[in-house]
C-alpha cells in the first residue's frame, strides 16, 4: 500500500543538528525527499518485524546520512514508530527497530 506523502517544501528537520551549515541547507533543498521517504517507508513496511536505519541503508544501498533524515520525517509525520526493540548493526552497535504505522 502506498501512502501519498506531501509534495510541498518542508522545514529541515535536521536544522537543529547542523546549526545552519551552508552545505547541509543546500543538501536539504536538493533531491526528491518525497520519493526518498516513500522508498524508505515501503522498505520498512515490507520487512516483517520492521527495520533499523542500518538495515534500510543496506537494503536501499544508501548511506546513513541519506536515510536518517527521511526516517526522522516519517516519524514526525506519524508514518513510522519505534517498536521499543533493538537489533545489532553491522558494526555491532544497538539500533532502534522502526515499523510502519
Amino acid at each position: 500500500m502506498t501512502i501519498e506523502l506531501p509534495l510541498f517544501a518542508e522545514p529541515d528537520v535536521c536544522a537543529r543538528k547542523h546549526g545552519g551549515d551552508a552545505e547541509s541547507r543546500a543538501a536539504h533543498r536538493a533531491g526528491d525527499k518525497r520519493a526518498d521517504r516513500q522508498q524508505v517507508l515501503d522498505f520498512i513496511r515490507a520487512r516483517l518485524g520492521g527495520a533499523t536505519l542500518d538495515e534500510v541503508c543496506v537494503g536501499l544501498d544508501r548511506e546513513p546520512n541519506q536515510i536518517s533524515g527521511r526516517i526522522t520525517e516519517l516519524k514526525r509525520d506519524g508514518h513510522l514508530s519505534w517498536t521499543g526493540g533493538r537489533r545489532t548493526t553491522r558494526s555491532g552497535c544497538s539500533a532502534k527497530v522502526y515499523v510502519a504505522i
